[in-house]
């Protein structure tokens, strides 16, 4: 393993979140609500000297996260940290993060990205995307969080919706 298995296939809205982050050489990456880890190996396939964390309170999800990525594991490229996202005191200085499908952006943003600025350095991207189940849930998030001043974080413009229903925003860490 440490690689997708044959037959699974990366789901459209992780591959877009993946694209929109940046493609530096050597950077450390934090996902919110990682899973299983199927994020990990495409977004370490970038660069031989990237690192990634994955953040998630499932511990079915560490054991299917460590399975998963067992050689990035041990290679030192991978970690899981099993932690409530927002209840979480987890500090770090990750270079960027990303988040899929994590609702807690949209319920509890302010305590949502207050977490993120504990994890993440100053100047860091950061990619929320949201498959919605529908139109008019999606452009309801889509208002939220334009709405929204997040502390720490400034809005880096918009990103045209991958679909009617998913939807993504980014924001850049500041001091």
């Amino acid at each position: 393993m440490g690689e997708l298995d044959s037959g699974d296939k990366l789901p459209p809205r992780i591959q877009w979140a993946l694209d929109l982050l940046p493609r530096e050489l050597s950077q450390e990456t934090v996902e919110i609500g990682c899973g299983r880890g199927l994020a990990c190996a495409p977004l370490l396939r970038r660069s031989a000297t990237s690192l990634y964390i994955g953040i998630d309170r499932s511990s079915v999800s560490q054991a299917r996260f460590e399975d998963r990525n067992h050689r990035l594991v041990e290679a030192g490229r991978a970690r899981f940290i099993r932690a409530d996202f927002l209840g979480s005191s987890v500090e770090m200085e990750a270079t960027a993060g990303f988040a899929v499908n994590v609702n807690a952006f949209w319920t509890s943003p302010p305590r949502a990205f207050e977490a993120m600025h504990r994890m993440l350095r100053a100047d860091a991207v950061l990619i929320l995307v949201f498959e919605a189940p529908s139109e008019e849930k999606a452009a309801s998030i889509c208002a939220m969080l334009d709405r929204s001043e997040p502390d720490g974080f400034v809005k880096m413009g918009q990103v045209a919706p991958l679909d009617g229903r998913t939807i993504a925003r980014r924001f850049r860490r500041y001091p």
